[in-house]
């Protein structure tokens, strides 16, 4: 079948005659001129002027005349003329931290052409809204309205007027930014986009020569885009060229020809529409699906295998998941010599990138004890645990390692971790953020020299460490040039995000014959490109599509009203590269990963499915066995075994991971192992765990029994006193849930003649805590119950996002008062008198009493946090304190009332750190140091304490 850049290129020597010296050809991406000149060279005989080649960037860029700069350096920029215009203090390590959001927003808002100024306005009414922007339609208008209406611009709290300040001062930070950084020359892309649109507005830019521009391939375009194309348009001087098929086109419910309809109605196509039928062609499609994520490569080996080399000239290999790029590389057969990888992996899973991100951390958490710096365990083993860092010194690792884990250590000193000139670098704490970076490029220095002396062959893998050592320092250098220039303080953590930011999007891309061999690349990389052969890889949902997370203070009304992007443009964009990149294929192999068993489920994408269902693609449909779940290792220790490790995921696969499951780790890892993995005593899965015949789960059940009809409606004063008065529905709540956990009588009935002997004296107990919180209650009235004895959870991504562990369990309650969402846990024990100073010590196998209960309620306050967006105060009703006179629901931490926006960073650092902790097979499941814990547990005689 005819490649569309074939196509393409007949047609435009049909109608010039070969000679190209005035045409422009303008592509979405800089891959497909190679292969528009391969189709020129092949259907031209005779010398010719190949035509000027751009990116549809090179062409704003020329324009334009700005340059695009980092984003360290627009970071940088952008903290000038925040704190000019904020006349702000504020310290860059506060304002990094929302900077980059500030920085994506103006970037799109100039892409889409709109008003900062209309956008980041405070409105108060909709008549307000009606004459201000009359320029949008009827349905933005309502958009923008509703996000008004929610946030309630009227009676503003504290927390409101804040975020309506920094609101108005945006366009004016928005202003003096694009200013200063157009003094300099640079800018970021939507600036450069901006700005060459409205010089074609203008009518400045220089187009009286005779050059055609050929528009080759786009699909969405944003406003800018859409004003270069009209502006050539109009004047005689463009040509489109739009790849699409009838079967989405037609169909007007089809998302993969959503922008396309419209686009060739404005700007017309060049070609026939009988060339664009190639979906309905005879296809041999298949669908695979493999119980693993990496086996999925395995997969692509085989079918490579049975390839002939005139049929793997003409093969593409589409990674949906670019982490399964060197897995791929590593299983593909060795008679397959000429492989072309035309995409970039990221650095972030290099080992060499790792280390100054965990050289951060082993800083951060580092505390003195005495003259000498200590530093905790968890950051050295994650260190020395590094593969490069294991290479060079494996003996120094290993003995570090074993002093740790065969001694229970937790902190361990400076001075007994410097045995070689490289670990005296990397364990000297850094006495500010400069000398920080200092000492970093100094180790990847070390690291390089040593690595040179004992390799003797650069194989592919240390040339490219190498390579990205080379760019990290570059990136350090950068950075302590911007702080001098600036003159700017940065902090030990500040320097971590910035390498952080760099690391996260930079990638090393891969260079080879684009013309010859098999293709490797991956979903953008094959716009405009035809293949006889396709191998999708990892055609799941969250791969094909991507997950669409939109960080921004532009909320999703606002964005929708003023035409900025949503999620939805991202799926569109996807079904149109799913459609697109199989239309003119003939045999297609779709590879996806069922796993049902252990941390990641696989779910089919949307796109594969919906192709399943449209009649005229008939798939076949095949399962492959994973062989890649190694035999277990029967062993009698308490080490991560395959056995115990495959138990561990299945226990998490079976159940979430609850708060008290969690807090137990920390406690004691080897109990957390006899408990939840070996089973050994009975696992309670009531209420986080609580012994089903306790006071807790009767006096929960009640409370749920008494507020349940509240749920989602406000509670009044009045009617809690009204139950308070209604002394049979009290009793009959606590006599149900009696009955529940205890009597367990057939009819389902209960009485007071049933509860006998001790059961009395606990009944008359949780009718005095009944009474007692509903009257404290009434000092809180009124209030909206939102939830109560839900079951909840959300998901931590682990292992560089290549787990993810299900966290939740039973949440007591959750209510809202003042705008607030309060999350209460009941405690039916005695009162917590443990304070914490900071959030790490909850997470601190080395400390003896820590928070356990304020560790849980922060739990339920992040898995809150994911589905709502109000501000959130944990909290904790001590029932039997509370007429206690000084007594308070919130929680404190060094005299201050915790709210969970003031450390949800740093505790779901924390919380993401222990889960790393949990599923890392480096660590064994031991014992707790402190005996104190063992007093009362049920594992301490095999513990033999």
């Amino acid at each position: 079948m005819k490649a569309f850049l074939k196509i393409v290129a007949e047609d435009l020597i049909q109608k010039t005659g070969g000679d190209f010296k005035n045409f422009r050809i303008v592509f979405p991406n800089k891959r497909a001129r190679v292969y528009f000149n391969f189709h020129l060279a092949q259907l031209i005989n005779k010398p010719i002027f190949a035509p000027e080649y751009y990116t549809i960037k090179d062409l704003f860029s020329r324009i334009s005349q700005l340059e695009i700069a980092d984003d360290t350096i627009l970071i940088f920029e952008l903290y000038e003329s925040y704190c000019k215009i904020k006349n702000s203090t504020e310290s860059f390590d506060k304002f990094f931290k929302w900077g980059e959001v500030m920085l994506n927003d103006f970037d799109e808002i100039d892409k889409y052409l709109a008003s900062a100024k209309d956008i980041y306005s405070n409105l108060k009414d909709l008549k307000e809204i009606e004459s201000r922007f009359d320029y949008l339609s009827e349905e933005q208008k309502k958009l923008i309205s509703a996000f008004w209406q929610h946030f309630g611009t009227n009676d503003y709290k504290d927390y409101k007027e804040q975020f309506v300040k920094t609101w108005e001062a945006l366009p004016l930070i928005y202003d003096e930014y694009k200013k200063n950084i157009e003094n300099k020359g640079i800018c970021y892309e939507g600036m450069m986009f901006r700005k060459a649109a409205e010089l074609i507005k203008a009518k400045t830019i220089d187009d009286i020569d005779d050059t055609i521009y050929c528009f080759i391939g786009f699909n969405a375009i944003n406003p800018c885009e859409e004003l270069l194309f009209h502006h050539y348009q109009a004047r005689d001087k463009a040509m489109f060229y739009w790849d699409y098929d009838q079967h989405y086109i037609k169909n007007t419910s089809h998302a993969a020809g959503e922008y396309l309809r419209s686009n060739i109605l404005k700007y017309p196509q060049q070609l026939s529409s009988s060339l664009f039928n190639n979906l309905k062609t005879e296809k041999s499609i298949r669908e695979i699906a493999i119980s693993s994520e990496t086996g999925q490569t395995q997969v692509v080996a085989q079918i490579l295998s049975e390839m002939s080399a005139d049929e793997l000239e003409n093969t593409a290999i589409i990674l949906s998941d670019e982490q399964l790029l060197l897995p791929l590389i590593n299983d593909i057969p060795d008679n397959i010599k000429d492989v072309n990888i035309t995409m970039s992996y990221p650095i972030s899973n290099s080992n060499i990138a790792s280390l100054p991100e965990s050289i951060a951390s082993l800083y951060k958490r580092a505390k003195t004890e005495g003259k000498e710096i200590a530093y905790f365990y968890q950051d050295i083993l994650q260190i020395i645990g590094n593969q490069i860092i294991k290479e060079i010194y494996p003996e120094d690792a290993k003995s570090i390692r074993n002093n740790i884990v065969n001694y229970n250590k937790f902190y361990i000193y400076q001075s007994s971790l410097s045995k070689n000139e490289l670990f005296t670098s990397i364990f000297s704490f850094p006495s500010s953020g400069v000398a920080l970076i200092q000492q970093l490029k100094k180790i990847l220095h070390n690291i390089y020299q040593k690595r040179n002396q004992i390799n003797e062959e650069e194989n592919n893998h240390f040339v490219i460490e190498n390579e990205i050592s080379f760019r990290i320092t570059e990136e350090l250098n950068k950075i302590e040039l911007l702080q001098a220039t600036h003159k700017i303080e940065l902090s030990i953590e500040t320097i971590n995000r910035l390498i952080r930011l760099f690391i996260k999007r930079a990638g090393m891309n891969f260079e080879g014959e684009p013309l010859k061999g098999l293709q490797i690349m991956g979903v953008l990389e094959t716009r405009l490109l035809d293949f006889k052969n396709i191998i999708m890889v990892s055609v799941n949902e969250g791969n094909m599509p991507k997950n669409s997370q939109y960080i921004s203070f532009i909320p999703y009304h606002l964005r929708k009203g003023f035409g900025l992007t949503t999620y939805e443009n991202q799926d569109i964009i996807y079904a149109y590269y799913f459609y697109r990149s199989i239309q003119r294929s003939e045999n297609i192999s779709f590879i996806y990963h069922n796993r049902d068993t252990g941390i990641k489920a696989g779910e089919i994408s949307r796109y594969l499915l919906q192709l399943k269902y449209e009649e005229q693609f008939p798939i076949e449909s095949m399962v492959y066995s994973s062989n890649l779940i190694k035999d277990s290792i029967q062993t009698i220790s308490i080490k991560k075994s395959d056995e115990i490790y495959e138990k561990l995921l299945l226990y998490t696969k079976n159940k979430k991971l609850s708060p008290t499951a969690i807090d137990m780790y920390i406690d004691c890892p080897l109990k957390f192992y006899f408990h939840h993995i070996a089973k050994i005593a009975e696992e309670d899965e009531v209420s986080d765990e609580i012994d089903s015949a306790g006071l807790g789960n009767i006096f929960h059940a009640t409370m749920y029994s008494l507020y349940k009809n509240y749920i989602g409606k406000e509670i009044k004063k009045v009617d809690l006193q009204e139950i308070t008065k209604n002394k049979k529905l009290i009793e009959e709540s606590i006599l149900e849930a009696f009955n529940e956990y205890f009597l367990k009588k057939e009819n389902g009935k209960a009485s007071l003649l049933d509860i006998q002997g001790k059961n009395i004296i606990v009944y008359n107990v949780i009718l005095k805590y009944i009474n007692n919180l509903l009257e404290y209650d009434m000092g809180i009235a009124p209030f909206t119950m939102l939830y109560l004895e839900n079951s909840v959870e959300s998901k931590v991504e682990i292992n560089k996002k290549t787990m993810s562990i299900s966290i939740g369990g039973i949440i007591d309650r959750v209510d809202e008062k003042d705008n607030y969402l309060r999350v209460i846990d009941y405690k039916t024990g005695g009162k917590n008198n443990i304070k914490t100073k900071v959030i790490a010590e909850l997470f601190d196998h080395s400390i003896e009493k820590r928070n356990s209960p304020l560790l849980q309620t922060l739990i339920y306050s992040s898995i809150i946090s994911k589905t709502n967006t109000k501000s959130i105060i944990p909290g904790l009703y001590y029932i039997r304190e509370l007429f206690d006179k000084d007594y308070d629901w919130k929680i404190k931490s060094d005299k201050e009332n915790v709210t969970f926006d003031a450390v949800k960073n740093e505790f779901e650092e924390g919380l993401q750190q222990i889960i790393e902790e949990i599923f890392n097979r480096e660590f064994e499941f031991h014992q707790t140091e402190f005996d104190e814990k063992c007093s009362y547990c049920n594992f301490r005689e095999i513990c033999e304490r």
